[in-house]
């Protein structure tokens, strides 16, 4: 060994040095299994609870579902499946209880009633939403966009109100 420095050579005998017991790892032969989908990075989801703490709603982004629980029947309600690709990440609840739902993947805001599982609407937003919330006051949806762009779309009771003229204007 050098002046205090450490020894040349390791000494599995020397006194107080610990001796690593030998350890056989079984080896996996199974096939890799990979797969025809990329994965997503990690971005988050939403979990969403209800006002009434009844309903827990998760966004989630790799299965391009919502899934959608009844806390306290503790059972999976509904699972609304979206298209391939979608990514549904952010989720906010209106003032007459619907979810809006950012799909990141297909830029656009999906509309679900939690209580049916019916997916009611899918509405265009910016080229890329990231984050939504709720103005109750105004019934609208704010949109916020990797951009930076906040785009503003009606809630539930304006955008049902305007669907109806349009028909009626038909």
């Amino acid at each position: 060994g050098t002046p205090n420095g450490p020894p040349d050579t390791f000494e599995p005998s020397a006194p107080n040095v610990p001796v690593a017991p030998t350890v056989s790892i079984p080896v996996d032969d199974r096939e890799a299994v990979s797969s025809t989908v990329g994965t997503l990075p990690i971005s988050g989801g939403t979990l969403l609870l209800s006002p009434k703490g009844d309903l827990a709603i998760a966004a989630d982004p790799e299965r391009d579902r919502v899934s959608i629980v009844n806390v306290f029947l503790e059972q999976l309600a509904h699972n609304v499946e979206l298209a391939p690709g979608d990514e549904p990440t952010r989720l906010v609840m209106d003032g007459v209880g619907l979810v809006h739902v950012v799909l990141r993947g297909s830029a656009q805001i999906a509309t679900i009633d939690p209580v049916t599982g019916a997916l009611l609407a899918r509405r265009e937003a910016c080229r890329a939403p990231r984050g939504i919330a709720y103005d109750a006051a105004s019934d609208v949806l704010h949109v916020a966009c990797e951009t930076g762009e906040l785009w503003t779309l009606l809630g539930a009771t304006l955008y049902a109100f305007m669907a109806s003229l349009n028909q009626d204007a038909a």
